[in-house]
């Protein structure tokens, strides 16, 4: 087990947004966090991130409580794409990617040959040479978004945390982005865990699920026990619609 949140309350100032989360990972795992607008998804990546303190309970990663990890080690094991937008001066797509590696370098900050090849990997991966050259300020919000995504896997964690990682992205880009992940899971043993709208895509591409409502969780465990017959409709209140349209959409192969 790579990641456990156990008897987990998220919130700021010691006001509780949510309690009570129990959700476990194994390596190669997806989690999408899903649910209404502010009913704590960003709020419980950024704990589980270890940016934000957890009100009570705990947050296991790789077997040590999140707290023990100094910043060099957590930012060894943990990667965060969230959806604050940078704005780093003046940085080339390439230098952004390559800030991905400083955990790795000494204070100077000076990449090392392994360092340049592990972007120069990341940067086929992802498809993102066309960008290395480009003025990061004057690219589009989907292509900073790729280049984010990069810097990410640039890291090279054993967690991933993605906080609506498909925003900006046209469909396109949002289908490679789910290609690569699934590759890494299964290939390299990436965890992710990742907030979305796209509820039905996160169904299809899930290995578990946890969904908060109104202050509580909605459900959490293996995806296909939580998204039964009716479960979107109820999580977000849309009783009288048939989303059997979309649903439908989303079967992806």
């Amino acid at each position: 087990m790579i990641f456990e949140a156990a008897s987990l309350s998220i919130g700021y100032g010691g006001t509780a947004v949510v309690s009570d989360i129990n959700i476990s990972l194994e390596r190669g795992e997806i989690l999408s966090v899903i649910g209404p607008n502010g009913s704590g998804k960003s709020t419980f990546l950024k704990t589980a991130s270890g940016a934000l303190k957890a009100i009570g309970g705990r947050i296991i990663l790789d077997s040590r409580e999140i707290g023990s990890y100094n910043s060099a080690e957590l930012s060894k094991k943990t990667a965060v794409l969230t959806t604050d937008r940078v704005r780093p001066e003046y940085m080339t797509g390439r230098e952004l990617m390559e800030t991905g590696r400083y955990p790795y370098t000494g204070r100077m900050g000076i990449l090392s040959i392994e360092d340049k090849r592990a972007v120069d990997e990341v940067t086929a991966l992802t498809g993102t040479g066309e960008l290395k050259d480009k003025l990061f300020n004057n690219l589009s919000d989907g292509e900073k978004q790729r280049l984010l995504f990069a810097r990410a896997l640039c890291q090279e964690p054993e967690l991933l945390i993605m906080d609506e990682p498909l925003s900006y992205l046209d469909i396109r880009y949002k289908l490679e982005l789910i290609h690569i992940l699934k590759n890494l899971c299964t290939e390299r043993k990436l965890t992710v865990i990742m907030s979305v709208h796209e509820v039905f895509l996160a169904a299809k591409i899930s290995d578990k699920l946890l969904s908060f409502k109104e202050g509580r969780v909605f459900g959490a465990g293996r995806t296909e026990e939580i998204f039964t017959d009716g479960f979107v409709q109820t999580l977000y209140d849309i009783n009288d619609v048939d989303l059997s349209f979309i649903r439908d959409g989303y079967m992806l192969e």
